[in-house]
């Protein structure tokens, strides 16, 4: 937390590298099926009240790049939702402070260097002791995503990226525990024509990342051109 500005912080809450939203759902979603299970072996009775309080522990995994200057807001904001979570403040996931639950919410964290094979080691690494992971947060790149998501469909992890904009990795047969706080870059190419058109251009071509997003994205916009008429080149 040193060295992070409260305006940084702040920003962090609600912009799009991740944010206290992202957490506290991911949170949510995990904390209420642990609510939902009763008084089972391990919870207590809330003195005062005939009421079964289970006790929770969740452990979060956060995948993210130091590499990125427009992420490195991500773990302060981690930290405030795990703050947030166990204070069990509602502010941002009305649910947390309705229900009973005795929640004791963990985190970790791993720089992928937004390299998918350290991201996949890390995760098992994760994954090979006693205490294992409930949930991921990331990571970034949609490539390290794509190689994490593989990961987490053995585990049976949810996985929630907060920057991976791939539309492959919408495919639910393929990525069936990935989701995303972002829209996919689908939004941005379907802009594109209307674009071309304005400025007369009947010639476009991409230069591209050769990656998962760089490839699907350089796809897409070939498919938009053959359909508007435009020629590509990628």
């Amino acid at each position: 937390m040193h060295g992070v500005p409260a305006q940084g912080l702040r920003q962090g809450r609600i912009g799009h590298g991740g944010g206290l939203l992202l957490v506290a759902a991911v949170l949510a979603s995990q904390l209420l099926t642990c609510a939902s299970e009763g008084c089972e072996p391990g919870s207590r009775w809330h003195t005062g009240r005939l009421e079964c309080v289970p006790q929770c522990e969740l452990r979060l995994g956060l995948l993210s790049w130091n590499g990125a200057s427009a992420l490195r807001h991500v773990p302060a904001s981690m930290h405030m939702a795990i703050h947030d979570v166990n204070s069990r403040n509602g502010t941002l996931a009305p649910a947390l402070a309705s229900i009973a639950l005795d929640a004791n919410v963990t985190w970790t964290y791993k720089d992928t260097q937004g390299d998918p094979v350290v991201a996949m080691q890390q995760v098992l690494e994760w994954n090979s002791g006693s205490s294992s992971i409930g949930a991921l947060v990331g990571p970034a790149r949609s490539a390290v995503s794509a190689a994490v998501s593989t990961i987490a469909s053995l585990f049976a992890i949810p996985l929630v990226s907060f920057w991976s904009v791939s539309p492959l990795l919408g495919n639910k047969i393929d990525h069936p525990f990935f989701s995303r706080t972002i829209p996919s870059s689908t939004l941005v190419t379907d802009s594109l024509p209307p674009i071309w058109t304005a400025f007369g251009w009947r010639k476009v071509g991409v230069i591209f990342v050769d990656d998962l997003w760089g490839r699907s994205f350089n796809i897409e916009v070939g498919t938009l051109a053959a359909i508007g008429g435009f020629l590509h080149r990628g």
